[in-house]
């Protein structure tokens, strides 16, 4: 059984946008000039299924373009694996693909070709080898992806020390800092935008900035104003911000328009594991599992949607289906947790919160996964998870530390304002 535990997106990077646009953008550019070069699926894969799962089988593809390109790449790097830029160039490949497939195994291939520039272990005496400026792009893009948020960092800011208008290193930098809630750098990445690169994608970073410091209503507008520049042809760039406006939109309690957004963002791109399983989350709270059913039917087992799917037919009071789901998601967590796997703590913390509440080490284990969860990311679904978990575990002293955070950074989010008041 195939599992894609690993392959988990906390929130899509600009950076899988620009990647393959050019290694080194660095000046001021328009919208029209960061719209990604449109990579294709992989190579036929089946991913397997529960027997009767609600969850089909899927099949991905390459297209021509894709083949030859990444045959060329392979063969040349092959015939010079130490050269930095051919190397970075098709691990921009792979990332690519894993971005548009959510298969992990391009993530592990993409880290494989830069395996002669992994990072050292610190060794006091020795000096640590130099990194080439195209390698740090991608070595920081991998370690985000692996929420090694500290290393990922560390290879941004070297990056940009020696080439201050890297539009691309700002650009993955301030994701980073929005995921950890570090707002005052993300500040400081969005203003290095606004000097170096275009309003239309300055713009872009303060509003991410700006819906998540009190000022979520102003966010939305500027959301709606960029999307409107945007062509239908720049299909990423509009995925990126109708997927914003959705998360902005069910923030502030416009349930009609966020819903519109979500279906937007899928009629562009039907596959986005992000807008899926935002989607499916804003469905089940709805309690609307039958539809949640429908939107992922079609879809690859990835683990967080098989887990919406899971809860869905706990809604429906489908048992068969649900146990047998339940089974599999276990077995999919230990062995998550047997590799040492514990990025995703969010998602088994909701797993154990859905299904395992009778157990009262199971529920402190849930606390204990989104606490370790909120200390590294703190979007408003992680505060979510972590609030669920507290009040599970009757620990209503500790819902302090979120209103404390929401009041710091003036969070305006009402799923979190309801549950609060219950």
């Amino acid at each position: 059984m195939l599992s894609f535990m690993d392959n988990y997106p906390k929130r899509r990077s600009l950076f899988g946008i620009l990647l393959l646009g050019g290694l080194s953008i660095n000046s001021a550019f328009s919208a029209n000039e960061i719209e990604s070069n449109g990579v294709s699926t992989p190579p036929t894969v089946v991913i397997s299924t529960v027997p009767d799962s609600p969850v089909k089988k899927a099949q991905f593809s390459l297209q021509g373009k894709t083949v030859s390109r990444l045959v060329v790449l392979k063969k040349r790097h092959e015939n010079a694996p130490n050269d930095p830029v051919l190397a970075a160039h098709l691990a921009a490949e792979y990332i690519q693909l894993a971005r548009k497939t959510s298969i992990a195994t391009y993530y592990r291939l993409a880290n494989k070709v830069i395996k002669p520039w992994a990072r050292q272990a610190v060794i006091p005496g020795l000096p640590k080898k130099e990194v080439p400026q195209a390698i740090l792009l991608i070595r920081a893009t991998l370690s985000q992806h692996d929420h090694h948020y500290a290393d990922a960092s560390e290879d941004l800011y070297s990056l940009i020390k020696q080439q201050p208008r890297h539009v691309q290193a700002w650009l993955t930098l301030s994701t980073i800092q929005l995921v950890q809630g570090d707002y005052q750098k993300a500040q400081v990445s969005c203003s290095a935008l606004a000097r170096i690169s275009s309003h239309w994608l300055a713009s872009l970073c303060y509003s991410q900035l700006y819906s998540l410091t009190g000022s979520a209503k102003r966010a939305y507008k500027m959301q709606q104003q960029l999307v409107s520049q945007l062509h239908d042809q720049q299909k990423a760039l509009r995925l990126w911000v109708t997927g914003l406006l959705a998360e902005t939109a069910l923030r502030l309690g416009r349930h009609q328009q966020a819903e519109q957004y979500f279906k937007a963002g899928l009629a562009i791109k039907g596959n986005d594991t992000y807008l899926l399983r935002t989607y499916s989350d804003y469905l089940l709270h709805q309690q609307r599992p039958k539809e949640v059913i429908q939107l992922l039917t079609t879809q690859p087992e990835e683990d967080q949607l098989l887990l919406r799917v899971a809860i869905a037919t706990k809604q429906l009071g489908d048992s068969v289906v649900m146990k047998r789901l339940v089974t599999l998601l276990e077995q999919r967590f230990a062995n998550a947790f047997a590799k040492n796997n514990h990025t995703h703590g969010r998602e088994e913390a909701l797993f154990l919160l859905e299904f395992k509440m009778k157990d009262k080490a199971s529920k402190q284990r849930a606390l204990k996964l989104a606490k370790k969860n909120w200390d590294s990311q703190k979007e408003p679904d992680d505060a979510l998870i972590f609030l669920r978990a507290i009040r599970a575990n009757q620990l209503i002293d500790q819902q302090k530390i979120l209103i404390q955070w929401m009041k710091q950074h003036k969070l305006q989010d009402q799923r979190l304002t309801a549950l609060l008041n219950k």
